[in-house]
């Protein structure tokens, strides 16, 4: 019966034991995400639309309509929200 209640103890110790680390890793996740990557806005001209988004490793690649009929590609890093460039899709003449 001895040896029944230290198993009983010790597994009781082992449950509060893991219980305790996984309040401290939740705590510790919690603060290193509660800034986002980064926050910004993208600026399309007047009628256009987005059409398409993509996301290629630290890139986003977003596909807008333009109001004339054409398409313009905004190439932003992923990582800091900046713009990496602008390629205009033009039908040949």
């Amino acid at each position: 019966m001895h040896t029944v209640k230290i198993l009983v103890f010790g597994m009781g110790g082992l449950i509060v034991a893991m219980t305790v680390m996984l309040i401290v890793a939740a705590l510790v996740v919690n603060r290193t995400d509660d800034a986002p990557a980064f926050a910004g806005a993208i600026d399309l001209p007047q009628g256009a639309s987005v059409g398409d988004l993509e996301v290629d490793g630290d890139r986003i690649v977003v596909r807008v309509e333009l109001p004339g009929g054409g398409w313009r590609l905004l190439v932003i890093d992923a990582r800091t929200g900046r713009s990496q460039g602008v390629v205009d899709l033009r039908t040949g003449r």
